[in-house]
Formats: structure tokens, C-alpha cells, sequence
């Protein structure tokens, strides 16, 4: 999730900065290896993207973070990644705090904090990745 956007140590004790390139490289290489472990035989995985945030600077950081999914996920035949970036964005592709829902009334799609979801922006998620998984129900080996 967005939490992952932040500073880590690496072996050795060294901290990388979040969104350095040596960040990038440990993040990609840390990816990898969970979708290693999740793409088995019998197994479908939803990759839920980041949505964009109101934060310039988070948003940034988060589309780093998509791009990295995206890419791992390509090379994965049980892997799916599931953008939601254009979820939360009004129709110039800017963050927009309030959307219309499916029934066309303006709901708030996030809390204050321009990060997290409100109810109305966690059912908006939720319906899309239902129907990136339902698209998908019938994969077989």
C-alpha cells in the first residue's frame, strides 16, 4: 500500500532513501520475489494499484510504485495488475476528491488526509477490482 512509499533498511543497516534509484531497484527486487511466491500452479492474483493521491509528491511516488507492478506483473501469467490510478481522478486526470458514484450522485472519495479511502471511494475500489476478478473467474491451468 502507500505505506511502502517510505525510507527502509536494507542488509548491512544502510536506509534508502524512498524513490532514489537504489530505493526503485530494492522495491522492484522485493516485489519480484512476492510475486514469485504467489504466481503457482492453481493460484490468480489481483495486483490492486495505487490510486493517486492529492499529494504531488505521494503521487509521484506512487505511480514509481504502479509502474514497478505493471512491469513485474507482465512477466507473470497468474499475475494480473489491476490500475485504479483513473478511479480517483476527475476527467483532466487530476486527483479529485469528489466523483460521482454508480448512481451519479457526488460522493467524497477520500479522508482528510488525501490518502485513504472513504466508504464511498473504498466501494468504488472494491467494484473494480470485483470486476477484474469476476473477468478473470474462469482461468484454469
Amino acid at each position: 500500500g502507500a505505506n511502502d512509499f517510505q525510507d527502509f533498511e536494507v542488509a548491512g543497516g544502510a536506509i534508502l532513501s524512498r524513490g532514489t534509484p537504489e530505493w526503485l531497484a530494492e522495491y522492484r527486487t522485493r516485489v519480484s520475489t512476492v510475486m514469485d511466491i504467489l504466481d503457482q500452479p492453481g493460484t490468480r492474483v489481483t495486483w490492486v494499484g495505487q490510486p493517486v493521491m492529492r499529494s504531488d509528491q505521494l503521487s509521484q511516488g506512487m505511480a514509481q510504485m504502479n509502474t514497478i507492478y505493471a512491469d513485474e506483473a507482465l512477466g507473470r501469467e497468474r499475475i494480473t495488475f489491476l490500475n485504479t490510478w483513473d478511479l480517483f481522478t476527475d476527467g483532466s486526470g487530476a486527483y479529485s476528491l469528489y466523483l460521482a458514484d454508480v448512481d451519479g450522485d457526488e460522493k467524497r472519495m477520500r479522508q482528510e488526509d488525501g490518502i485513504h479511502l472513504s466508504i464511498a471511494g473504498a466501494e468504488r475500489m472494491a467494484r473494480a477490482v470485483w470486476v477484474e476478478v469476476a473477468n478473470d473467474w474462469t482461468f484454469a491451468e
